[in-house]
């Protein structure tokens, strides 16, 4: 029988984490368990990925974030992470959601190997909470060597061609959400089809402390939040608003501000929830087909998210 891990014991599974480590407890095996429970007041920080959604109810676990605890699951299962070695996100794959799941309660995950080749590894895994299933998805990692992983830089003639039109600040104060989590902070285009959303990982965000040693990256699941973010954020800006949850299909693509392709994002599902009775104004990923991570993104970066419209 696998032993079961502890957080001291993680850190040798997973050594690019710092204060938002997201695992407590760990069981490595073929299926790879774990577990955590995220306090509105969390000593180790991870607060920060709560979000308020339903008037006078606990907070939730961001869905994006939910994903990064498979991510977290599907290392362990691996094995502790060898010196010199760092594991990125390479793809996720047919994501759904299915219900919030909420603070203060035990959130556990199961995660499995479905392919295994060279330095790349597939896994599957599922979310729960009190026995009720609250997201799975199938992602793909790949390990490099400390000298194989720093980021891309752009070619000198390398330009961001975007049709960008405005430059509308978003007022983060409408989030129910740390406002550096909210991955939009302008609208550079606006119209039913189209949004290009403009976010900076600035050099103090507090992210960058508990993700990768002495290199630090923005979280791919992020560059994904930023579609439902920049959808609701839309939303504020025209006003739109619907007693019931309006859904929209969006394929996206991401870039930084030299024009590299950071991110490629397929068939995202997003449910709006503006002005239902009882609720918060929120977004939630509901499914999304496939998300492809081409780059990083350092502080210093503003990522610039094309989201088309294809429902």
């Amino acid at each position: 029988m696998s032993k079961l891990l502890l957080k001291p014991d993680i850190e040798a599974y997973i050594p690019h984490r710092f204060e938002n480590q997201l695992i407590d407890t760990a069981t490595p095996g073929e299926k790879a368990s774990f577990s955590v429970e995220i306090p509105e007041n969390d000593p180790y920080n991870r607060s920060i990925f709560l979000q308020e959604i339903e008037i006078g109810k606990p907070a939730i676990i961001m869905e994006t974030i939910l994903v990064e605890l498979l991510a977290l699951g599907m290392i362990i299962k691996e094995g502790p992470t060898p010196d010199g070695i760092l594991v990125f996100f390479a793809s996720i794959d047919s994501f759904e959601y299915h219900k919030p799941a909420r603070s203060h309660c035990v959130t556990s995950g199961v995660v499995f190997t479905v392919k295994k080749r060279e330095r790349f590894f597939k896994c599957q895994g599922h979310i729960e909470q009190l026995g009720e299933s609250n997201a799975q998805a199938t992602l793909m990692a790949s390990a490099f060597s400390n000298s194989d992983s720093a980021p891309k830089s752009p070619a000198a003639d390398t330009v961001l061609d975007l049709p960008m039109n405005t430059h509308q600040l978003v007022d983060k104060r409408q989030w129910r959400r740390n406002p550096d989590l909210v991955i939009c902070d302008a609208i550079r285009l606006a119209s039913d089809t189209a949004l290009i959303g403009e976010y900076c990982f600035h050099d103090q965000h507090p992210l960058i402390r508990g993700h990768f040693p002495n290199m630090p990256v923005m979280m791919g699941v992020l560059q994904w939040q930023s579609v439902a973010d920049l959808a609701l954020a839309y939303a504020f800006d025209q006003s739109i608003a619907h007693s019931k949850p309006v859904t929209h299909t969006y394929c996206a693509k991401l870039y930084n501000q030299t024009g590299l392709l950071i991110s490629v994002i397929t068939h995202c599902v997003v449910s709006l929830w503006t002005q239902v009775p009882g609720f918060y104004p929120h977004s939630r990923i509901l499914k999304t087909d496939k998300i492809v991570f081409k780059n990083r993104v350092v502080p210093g970066d503003t990522v610039y998210t094309h989201s088309v419209r294809v429902d």
